[in-house]
């Protein structure tokens, strides 16, 4: 194959006839093979909050948390284009759960929730405290 010179090293960059400096097809398929793998191997590991009971006393913390969970994620999808529809639909850009927290769906309101809950519990793992701002009378 003329005079092409081949490395054996990460890249597999091969040297052409003409000097210049090139990635083989192999190199190039082994690297988005990496990227593949990358993707398939990643296993999530959260902090274990596993015997960490949230206090009772932040209940309503929790639902204030995970109202301001939707609202943050509503105005994303609305400045994003997306409007309310009965269904979800990503060509349309419409959307379900686009309605104030308050009018979702229980199991859509619970998803929020467990987010703020686990956040909470993962806080209070780390040696946080959550105590009220103390307001004077």
């Amino acid at each position: 194959m003329g005079s092409e010179l081949y490395f054996a090293n990460r890249r597999s960059r091969k040297i052409g006839s003409d000097g210049c400096t090139r990635q083989s097809r192999f190199g190039a398929c082994r690297e988005a093979l990496g990227a593949l793998a990358a993707m398939v191997i990643y296993i999530p590991t959260p902090i274990c909050t596993k015997g960490v009971v949230l206090p009772p006393e932040l209940g309503a913390l929790v639902e204030q948390l995970a109202e301001n969970n939707h609202s943050h994620w509503a105005r994303q999808r609305l400045e994003a284009g997306w409007s309310y529809g009965p269904r979800r639909d990503d060509v349309r850009k419409t959307h379900p759960d686009l309605v104030p927290y308050g009018d979702l769906p229980d199991d859509e309101k619970e998803y929020d929730r467990t987010s703020v809950v686990e956040t909470l519990k993962v806080m209070l793992k780390l040696g946080y405290e959550i105590v009220p701002r103390r307001t004077e009378v």
